[in-house]
């Protein structure tokens, strides 16, 4: 895997473990520390992928999809076997 993969992996890693919740676009930039634009950008990549869907409850809000639940226990389980070795 290139540099620039597991870069991005490093984002799509971040945006949802901060959707783990569901969360306005504002929220999940906070707590990811990405630029508003960028989070933009990716959850729309996101939801195109069918690994978020927008629902509408106090706002429009992020929420991870069974797919989204199934990346981010991908991700998390490389980034730990990465780390390990």
């Amino acid at each position: 895997m290139t540099d620039t993969n597991a870069q991005w992996d490093n984002v799509e890693q971040t945006l949802l473990t901060a959707m783990r919740q569901p969360a306005l676009a504002r929220g999940i930039a906070d707590a990811s520390g990405l630029t508003p634009d960028v989070v933009k950008n990716q959850l729309e990549v996101l939801r195109d992928a069918g690994l978020v869907i927008q629902v509408i409850a106090d706002g429009l809000r992020y929420k991870l999809t069974l797919a989204g639940w199934k990346r981010l226990f991908t991700l998390t389980g490389t980034s730990r076997t990465q780390r390990a070795a």
